[in-house]
């Protein structure tokens, strides 16, 4: 997985991406992302990845191979 795709019912974009690893460090901060997030250069592992939108937040966890 060198690419995460990032949908949310076309209602809003994003305004910022954080994938943290599971001790809550940032690996990749991204401001006004697109729809498309390469992710080639993180290593192998678990992540968290937070999502701000206008007025809310998201997060999931995603294990990259």
């Amino acid at each position: 997985m060198d690419e995460l795709n990032i949908r949310n019912n076309g209602k809003e974009q994003p305004s910022k991406i954080v994938i943290m690893d599971v001790m809550g460090r940032p690996i990749m901060k991204l401001d006004n992302p697109t729809d498309v997030i390469k992710i080639s250069q993180v290593p192998a592992g678990a992540y968290f990845i937070d999502i701000e939108f206008a007025n809310r937040s998201e997060r999931y966890r995603i294990i990259k191979k």
